[in-house]
């Protein structure tokens, strides 16, 4: 099945897929060929897709997936392939996004916020470890 990944500001991927793992709402998906139609939001969280033994795998950052008998488009607010990722630099903004929530900060920010932000490095620490 097709792949295509898009941004506001960018095309990411338009590919051949096997298999599409995405985060939604109600947690992770699976998407195979011949899927029925479907959309969904996406959640912050890692998305991969298959080519047989080959796997590329993206944070992604919100957005939309509909998912068509043989094709599967992605409208994303940020993506970042694994490659992209800097594991050290995850690790560091994880450290100090804890520190925050843990004892505040001088710039202050909404608890919900220093989650999302939280689960974003958390996800890129994720997608940067099963690369390495």
């Amino acid at each position: 099945m097709k792949i295509e990944i898009v941004t506001p500001y960018q095309h990411i991927v338009s590919d051949e897929a096997e298999e599409v793992l995405a985060v939604g709402p109600k947690g992770e998906m699976g998407i195979l060929p011949g899927h029925a139609h479907y959309v969904t939001p996406l959640a912050i969280g890692r998305m991969v897709y298959r080519q047989g033994a080959k796997r590329h795998a993206f944070v992604v950052e919100g957005g939309y997936m509909e998912v068509f008998e043989e094709k599967v488009l992605v409208l994303a607010d940020h993506v970042e392939r694994a490659e992209e990722v800097d594991l050290a630099k995850a690790k560091q903004g994880l450290e100090k996004i804890d520190k925050e929530m843990t004892q505040g900060g001088a710039d202050y920010e909404p608890f919900e916020v220093l989650l999302q932000r939280r689960t974003v490095e958390q996800t890129r620490i994720q997608v940067a470890s099963e690369r390495a």
